[in-house]
């Protein structure tokens, strides 16, 4: 499995990011990074788009969900009467988690890319068609990708801050909340503010791993907004 995904994904990559290099002013490496990391956003749009779509008609129709869990106690019938909801409503519950299982091997093939790719090329990874560039620079805005940057972690860390508030939907504790809802409300303000944190000394490990995370950061936040803002549009009740 492992030398499967290194031939489909992991190998694509690298020969998009050498063939990058090759065509960015200077061979800057900065420049191919920000780039691929934006033509991998793109592709994935479709997928990003679905999966945003998902959130918003969930929240949607949060007061019917809350109803039936309210009303019907039975877990069996309240498994099915959810399920129904979900049918009438033409909505796919697991689209998101499906949708992020589709991407995850694409994002860990680009992360595995930049941190063993640069600054060193390796011409036995790179098809016939993808010539090896004469130097790589790897100065970006006055910072080495070659080494570390406590200025590209930080930015890492702020972004993706930014990103995942924007993502999640607001939670409030309840005083007397069942144990799924404050589950659910411990799960939102891990995921808020632990994975930035942890995201941190993955971004300082490697200065071109925090500008890869960050440029990610950046534009799913745009992503998001887009999204979201054409999509509560179309859906909202015409009068």
């Amino acid at each position: 499995m492992r030398a499967f995904l290194k031939t489909i994904i992991y190998i694509p990559l690298y020969n998009a990011l050498v063939a990058l290099i090759v065509l960015m002013p200077g061979h800057s490496a900065g420049l191919a990074v920000i780039l691929l990391t934006l033509l991998i956003r793109i592709i994935l749009f479709p997928l990003s788009r679905k999966a945003i779509k998902t959130q918003i008609e969930m929240r949607r129709i949060e007061p019917e969900v809350k109803r039936i869990r309210e009303t019907v106690k039975d877990r069996q019938e309240q498994a099915q009467a959810l399920m129904q909801l979900y049918k009438d409503r033409d909505i796919n519950p697991f689209a998101s988690l499906v949708l992020i299982i589709i991407q995850l091997p694409i994002l860990i093939g680009l992360y595995s890319v930049f941190r063993s790719g640069l600054p060193m090329i390796k011409p036995e990874l790179l098809y016939s068609f993808i010539h090896v560039p004469e130097f790589v620079s790897m100065i970006f805005v006055g910072i080495d990708l070659a080494g570390k940057s406590l200025v590209l972690a930080l930015a890492a860390v702020i972004t993706q801050f930014i990103q995942i508030n924007l993502a999640l939907p607001k939670s409030v504790k309840k005083e007397k909340g069942t144990f799924q809802e404050d589950l659910a409300h411990n799960l939102n303000m891990q995921m808020r503010y632990i994975m930035p944190l942890v995201l941190f000394p993955i971004a300082y490990f490697s200065a071109v791993i925090a500008l890869y995370f960050t440029t990610s950061n950046i534009l799913m936040t745009l992503q998001e907004i887009f999204i979201k803002r054409r999509l509560e549009r179309k859906l909202e009740p015409k009068v």
